[in-house]
């Protein structure tokens, strides 16, 4: 089987492969117990998901808000990420690479999860203060990979995966995992 090899736009990673891999093997408590638990580093490799970036009108009543936000393209459910401007050429490198998923949501459901997303933050800042709410989304740009290192554990047939954000520098939780196990296991 032959992986099929893509060209990517990827937000540049401020984690480098050493990097990563110092922390994924770190010393001390923290590390023993890591080895100890998942078993120990048996490949790190570079996984790029794609988002894309939307300009936002929230209009709440009088009140508006702008904001510039990047939805997860795969299944919708991972943490928006937040930027300042469109990512252009000094904060983006292009990437060739078979690790990074290929399905990815339709621009109507992607729209959709967003805006049922930004609904319920807006919610959750309070459900009285909520006036004739009106969410305009336009796409900005195209889409935009972010960049994960991903260490592979495990001993025999146990295998276990750990994430680190490669812009910023973070260790994902269960969402992360989840996207990746279900890509690498073809879902």
């Amino acid at each position: 089987m032959t992986e099929k090899t893509l060209t990517i736009r990827s937000l540049r990673p401020n984690v480098t492969e050493a990097d990563a891999f110092r922390q994924f093997e770190s010393s001390g408590p923290v590390g023993l117990l890591r080895r100890a638990r998942k078993g120990p580093l048996a490949r790190l490799a570079a996984v790029y998901l794609p988002f894309q970036p939307y300009r936002v009108t929230i209009q709440n009543g009088d009140a508006v808000e702008q904001m510039l936000v990047a939805i997860e393209a795969v299944t919708g459910t991972l943490d928006l990420y937040q930027f300042k401007d469109v990512p252009g050429d000094a904060e983006t490198i292009e990437v060739n690479t078979a690790n990074t998923p290929t399905q990815r949501l339709d621009r109507v459901e992607l729209e959709a999860k967003l805006r049922d997303r930004l609904r319920r933050t807006v919610f959750r800042r309070g459900f009285f203060a909520l006036r004739s709410l009106q969410l305009d989304l336009q796409p900005a740009g195209a889409e935009v990979c972010v960049p994960y290192w991903v260490a592979f554990r495990g001993r025999g047939d146990r295998a276990h995966i750990e994430v680190l954000d490669a812009v910023r520098r973070s260790t994902e939780g269960s969402k992360v995992r989840r996207v990746i196990e279900a890509w690498l296991a073809g879902e």
